[in-house]
């Protein structure tokens, strides 16, 4: 998992050749957001991702003091419905998941597949 600010170079090269070898949205990643995830640098990276073929992996951090998610439930669904529309534009679909974040569900909600 990975927060927004830890995309290297080095991570993009790693995607891409992953894309490479097991094919176009046959690879996931994982990206924790918070309180203070700007949306545009997110996007930036959603749009990014998706165009190499990797299938975006979003779920929200719990705050260490309350336990709590430190998302709102109507920001994470905004995010999670823009980040529908960036795997569109590049062909991407998560319905046909069946293992690992995308097939459990329990504690994501997915493109595709919850609306």
């Amino acid at each position: 998992m990975r927060n927004p600010e830890d995309f290297t170079e080095a991570v993009w090269e790693g995607l891409r050749e992953s894309a490479d070898i097991f094919g176009k949205g046959m690879v996931t990643c994982g990206i924790h957001i918070g309180e203070n995830t700007d949306d545009a640098v997110l996007e930036r990276i959603l749009d990014r991702m998706c165009s190499l073929g990797v299938m975006p992996d979003i779920k929200v951090w719990k705050s260490e003091v309350t336990g709590k998610k430190e998302v709102s439930a109507g920001r994470y669904c905004g995010i999670l419905r823009r980040s529908k529309e960036i795997m569109e534009k590049y062909g991407l679909d998560a319905s046909g998941y069946d293992t690992m974040c995308y097939g459990c569900r329990l504690c994501m909600a997915v493109p595709f597949k919850d609306f």
